[in-house]
C-alpha cells in the first residue's frame, strides 16, 4: 500500500486595476495581483510504506518532481513576475524520457506518478499564463512535451469569439466565455493552455478501457494520439458549456476510434470516453467535443479490426453514384417518351425523381457541419425527400393493388381519380411533416458530426414513424 500526500494549491489571483496590491500580493505584469502563500508548489512525498515492493524509484521520481518545485518556488519568493517555462518543460520531458525509471515502477507507482506530472504541469502552465500580459501568446517545446498559452480580456472586442492553440499533435477551440468564467473582483483578465503529452502509452499501460458510457465494458486498448490537457482560468472545469473542441492528428486512421479521457484511482485507473463524443473525422484527424479538459487522447480497442474507414466512404460514394445515373435515367425516359405516358409510370417517376434528389443532396451534403444553418437546411430537405420517396411508394402500391384486381385488362380503374390526389399526397404529406418537426424542434436538424435529424431528442422519430407505419 502507497500513500502519498501530493496537494497543489489553487490559483486564487485577485486582480485590480489602478490600485497598489494588498499586503501578501505582488503584481505581475498583466496587473493581476497573485497571493504569495498559494503560489507555492506542494512538495512530492512518500508517506506510511508498507510491503515488500521497493520505492526507489518513486523515490527518484519524487526527488527530480521536486526540484521543479523549488525551482518555481524559488522563482515566486523572488518575486520575479516570470516562470522559467521552458527549463521545467525540458526538466519534465526528460523525465519522461528516463525509460529505466518507469520500468522500475510497479503499475500503481506508475500510474500514481503519471498522474501527479500531470497535475503538476497544469499548475505550472496556469501560472505562467497568469505572469503573461493582455494578449499575451507563449509556446515552449520539446521533445516530449508541447505548450501554448494564450491570455485574453472579456471585454476586448478585437480578440476572437474563440480562441484557438495549436501543439504539434492536437488543437484545441474554446469560446473565451468558457475560459474566463465567472468574472472576479470586476475585471476580466484569462488564460488558456494547451499541453501536449508525447508517446504516454508505456506510462499509462495497465489502465483499463471502460468502452461504454454507462459503464461494464471493460476492454484493452491502444493509445494511437498525443495525451492532451488544456487549463484556463475558470474555476468551473467540468461540464463546460458550450463544450470544447479538441482535434487530434492520428498516426494511422482505424475503424472506430474513441475520444476518451484519463482517471486516476487508487487501484482501479482508467479511460472513459463519459463527456466526450466524436465530431468529425478526416483523413489524418479527428475532431471530440469535450465537456471537461483533463488527461484526453484517442484510443482503439485492441479487439477490433483494422479495417480503414476510407474504403467504406469510398464504396458508399461509388454507389451512391452508380444509383445516381440510373435514377436519372429512369426520371427522363419516364418524362419523355410519350409511350410511357400513364397514372403509374408518373408515380414511378416521380419515385425515382425523389429519390434522386434525396440521394444527390445526401452525397454533397451530408457531412457539410461547418455553418450550423446551412447544415439545418440540408437536414431538412433530406427528411423531405427520403419522406417523400416513401410516400410516393405507397401511390405505387395502391396502382399495383387495382392492377393486381383487374389482372385481365391490366389497367387501373380510378386512375384519375388516384392522379389527382397524387401530388397533394406524395409532396404535400412529407412538407407537413418537416413543417410540423421544424415547428416543434427547430434545433433538431443537423448538429457537429451530420446534416441529419437529431437522433437523442427523438425527432427521428418523425422520419422513422412514417415509415414504419408504411412499410
Amino acid at each position: 500500500l502507497i500513500l502519498v500526500i501530493y496537494f497543489v494549491n489553487g490559483w486564487r489571483p485577485e486582480r485590480t486595476e489602478g490600485k497598489q496590491c494588498e499586503t501578501g500580493f505582488y503584481r505581475v505584469p498583466n496587473m493581476t495581483c497573485i497571493e504569495l502563500n498559494r503560489t507555492s508548489i506542494n512538495q512530492c512525498s512518500l508517506n506510511n510504506l508498507t510491503g515488500q515492493t521497493s520505492h526507489s524509484a518513486f523515490q527518484t521520481f519524487c526527488s527530480q518532481m521536486n526540484s521543479i518545485a523549488i525551482l518555481v518556488n524559488g522563482q515566486w519568493q523572488n518575486q520575479s513576475g516570470t516562470l522559467p517555462l521552458q527549463d521545467i518543460i525540458s526538466n519534465t520531458s526528460d523525465l519522461l524520457e528516463n525509460d529505466s525509471l518507469w520500468e522500475n515502477m510497479d503499475k500503481e507507482q506508475r500510474l500514481l506518478s503519471a498522474s501527479i506530472l500531470l497535475q503538476s504541469m497544469k499548475d505550472l502552465v496556469i501560472a505562467t499564463g497568469l505572469n503573461l500580459p493582455d494578449q499575451g501568446k507563449k509556446k515552449s517545446s520539446s521533445k516530449k512535451i508541447d505548450v501554448q498559452i494564450k491570455t485574453f480580456r472579456e471585454k476586448n472586442s478585437s480578440s476572437p469569439e474563440k480562441v484557438t492553440l495549436l501543439t504539434t499533435g492536437a488543437m484545441m477551440q474554446i469560446y473565451r466565455q468558457t475560459a474566463a468564467g465567472t468574472k472576479t473582483n470586476g475585471t476580466d483578465f484569462a488564460a488558456v493552455a494547451l499541453i501536449a503529452f508525447r508517446n504516454m502509452g508505456s506510462i499509462l499501460s495497465g489502465s483499463i478501457f471502460n468502452s461504454s458510457t454507462t459503464g461494464g465494458e471493460l476492454e484493452p486498448f491502444e493509445l494511437i494520439s498525443d495525451v492532451v490537457s488544456a487549463v484556463i482560468t475558470n474555476r468551473e472545469s467540468r461540464d463546460l458549456s458550450p463544450a470544447v473542441i479538441f482535434t487530434f492528428r492520428q498516426k494511422k486512421t482505424f475503424w472506430k476510434s474513441y475520444c476518451a479521457h484519463w482517471n486516476y484511482a487508487a487501484g482501479k485507473s482508467y479511460w472513459s470516453p463519459n463527456g466526450c463524443h466524436m465530431n468529425i473525422s478526416k483523413k489524418g484527424f479527428l475532431q471530440c467535443q469535450c465537456d471537461h479538459l483533463s488527461g484526453l487522447a484517442l484510443l482503439r480497442s485492441d479487439e477490433q479490426d483494422d479495417l480503414h474507414p476510407d474504403v467504406v466512404i469510398i464504396i458508399s460514394t461509388v454507389v451512391l453514384c452508380v444509383s445516381l445515373v440510373c435514377l436519372g435515367i429512369s426520371v427522363v425516359t419516364f418524362a419523355l417518351c410519350s409511350s410511357l405516358k400513364s397514372a403509374l409510370n408518373a408515380t414511378h417517376m416521380h419515385l425515382c425523381l425523389s429519390l434522386f434528389l434525396g440521394s444527390l443532396l445526401f452525397l454533397v451534403g451530408f457531412g457539410e457541419t461547418r455553418n450550423r444553418v446551412v447544415c439545418g437546411i440540408i437536414a431538412g430537405f433530406l427528411h423531405y425527400f427520403f419522406l417523400a420517396a416513401f410516400f410516393w411508394m405507397v401511390l405505387e402500391a395502391v396502382h399495383l393493388y387495382h392492377m393486381i384486381r383487374n389482372i385481365r385488362n391490366l389497367r387501373v380503374p380510378l386512375s384519375n381519380k388516384i392522379k389527382m390526389f397524387a401530388y397533394p399526397f406524395g409532396y404535400g404529406g412529407p412538407a407537413i411533416i418537416v413543417i410540423i418537426s421544424v415547428a416543434v424542434h427547430p434545433d433538431g436538424y443537423g448538429s457537429h458530426t451530420n446534416c441529419w435529424l437529431n437522433v437523442n431528442r427523438g425527432l427521428v422519430w418523425s422520419f422513422l414513424g412514417p415509415v414504419y407505419l408504411i412499410i
